[in-house]
């Protein structure tokens, strides 16, 4: 048996959406996929990388939906 339990992190919205990127490389990454509605969030959708900071010390690569 195995106990999940949820980590709250003071620099992520409850409810964030996490996402597995394909580059083109073939490199899979997990992040978060950000300025994005859970709703309208879909597999396959093209995303851009787009480094955020934290707490003014860590910065993390998110996604954002790319927009043409």
């Amino acid at each position: 048996m195995a106990r999940l339990d949820h980590l709250a992190l003071p620099f992520f919205d409850d409810g964030y959406i996490v996402v597995l990127v394909e580059l083109e490389e073939g490199v899979r990454l997990v992040s978060n996929l950000v300025d994005v509605a859970p709703d309208d969030a879909s597999i396959g959708m093209p995303v851009q990388v787009r480094f955020d900071s934290f707490d003014g010390e860590v910065v993390l690569p998110v996604f954002v939906q790319v927009t043409t």
